[in-house]
């Protein structure tokens, strides 16, 4: 069986119509119950992340970035979108709360990219494709790191997760326009 390792001892009951407990409780009540850790032996311990994982996280965020660039948006956008892409290039803040760091990191790459004739608003709409594509690779391996159980099923948990997370439609169109969330 596929265990995932517990970020914190609490465990979640929801008891919804049984008349004992809604005469008690009320309806639709929730419960939190502590629990102790499970004991720690070798069984429950994440294998290490092998060269295979590495290569898996790297294949996986290749295929996200193909997908992500072949539906690219191809220029300027309308909305938070353009902003963000005049914003970046002008190393200057949108609106609030402005998003520093990405507006920093983007503007950085769209003036490395314009070195090489690529239009800036494009080059903003890659960088958060890149970006995204990244974040599948990690999320591959981020859970490939707390499911437990046999390597292989954590492996195929993970990977099938993390292509799950790349190809959700929310995700997917926010990876091909300069946009943060």
């Amino acid at each position: 069986s596929v265990l995932i390792r517990p970020i914190r001892q609490i465990r979640v009951l929801f008891f919804w119509e049984s008349q004992e407990f809604h005469n008690r409780w009320g309806s639709g009540t929730i419960l939190l119950v502590m629990t102790k850790p499970p004991a720690r032996s070798e069984s429950t311990e994440a294998a290490p992340l092998s060269r295979w994982d590495g290569i898996l996280a790297c294949a996986l965020g290749l295929m996200a970035l193909t997908l992500y660039f072949r539906t690219l948006a191809p220029g300027l956008l309308d909305g938070d979108a353009g902003e963000f892409q005049f914003a970046a290039w002008g190393f200057g803040l949108a609106h609030p709360t402005g998003y520093p760091l990405y507006l920093l990191l983007g503007g950085v790459w769209q003036h490395g990219l314009a070195l090489f004739g690529a239009d800036p608003a494009w080059a903003l709409n890659l960088f958060s494709a890149v970006t995204a594509a990244l974040t599948t690779a990690l999320l591959f391996l981020t859970m490939r790191k707390i499911i437990l159980g046999p390597t292989g099923v954590s492996r195929g948990v993970a990977l099938f997760s993390a292509a799950l997370f790349a190809v959700n439609p929310t995700f997917w169109s926010q990876a091909l326009i300069a946009e943060v969330y």
